[in-house]
């Protein structure tokens, strides 16, 4: 029939503009697969064709027809809703941990790091807890580079990180700052303790080189530098505070290179709090 013809087509048209085009595709964190707009007026379109085709073949159950039809519509667009906003919110969980970690190495960046640094200086200063700073350096690193290519120094990278994670407990932190520099924080750790923890994965790197081919192997060894801090902080303090240590942890990571690299040197132990206009 004619009818039967056109309320076909309708629909045809109805359902291609309610379903998504071939060129969606999973979109990244932060936005949505669909449109909730589009959602809504399809579905909206559907209810105003629904009631129209209801009208004009049986009127006498239009009101108990229209009332089912939309209490079904509104349960499918709450579904449709609560899906898409798990969705989002899944990806963003997503997105924000990959923004968080070092590409290359897959352990934390700067800025992740400093983030936790700060909220571990705030949880010692709370309950007076030793914390600790760990500036490391992959030694001769720009030699590696040269020598074998960035490709094997990348390697070199990813190799040294795996090492040193697997000797680290589970509440550290351990980061990537930049180049071949690295940082790790030691909560409930003193200062002359990280000393022993460091030299031992210092100890561990030289007896675990990368192996280039069947052949050849890259021998590493690092410099550190330690920082650490038992004393109360004033509230507020804490951003200038990991910035302070971690400048001190820095600076004896410097010193261990000119004595000779593939040390450990400790920073002078400061007891009171620095100031920030000298920081």
């Amino acid at each position: 029939m004619q009818v039967a013809s056109t309320n076909s087509s309708l629909l045809e048209k109805l359902r291609g503009f309610i379903e998504p085009s071939k060129g969606t595709k999973r979109l990244t964190a932060g936005t949505r697969r669909l449109s909730c707009l589009q959602w809504a007026l399809g579905l909206s379109l559907l209810l105003v064709f629904a009631i129209f085709l209801i009208r004009t073949q049986t009127p006498e159950i239009v009101d108990s027809s229209i009332e089912a039809i939309f209490t079904g519509l509104l349960l499918l667009f709450g579904y449709l809703s609560l899906r898409e906003s798990q969705k989002v919110s899944l990806d963003n969980r997503q997105l924000s941990k990959l923004l968080q970690v070092d590409p290359l190495t897959g352990v934390l960046n700067r800025k992740a790091a400093f983030e936790i640094a700060e909220t571990e200086i705030d949880r010692s200063a709370r309950f007076a807890r030793p914390l600790t700073f760990v500036v490391m350096d992959v030694d001769e690193f720009k030699a590696i580079n040269d020598q074998y290519g960035h490709i094997a120094g990348d390697s070199v990278l990813k190799h040294f990180a795996q090492a040193v994670t697997a000797c680290l407990r589970s509440i550290d932190t351990f980061a990537r700052i930049g180049g071949e520099e690295f940082l790790i924080l030691l909560p409930e750790c003193h200062p002359d303790q990280a000393m022993e923890t460091v030299d031992r994965i210092r100890e561990k790197i030289n007896s675990f080189p990368y192996r280039v081919n069947t052949n050849e192997q890259i021998h590493i060894s690092l410099s550190a530098g330690v920082s650490g801090f038992t004393t109360v902080c004033r509230p507020g303090s804490s951003a200038y505070l990991a910035l302070d240590y971690f400048r001190r942890a820095d600076q004896a990571m410097y010193l261990a290179k000119k004595a000779g690299k593939n040390q450990v040197h400790l920073a002078k132990t400061v007891s009171r709090n620095p100031d920030p206009a000298s920081i």
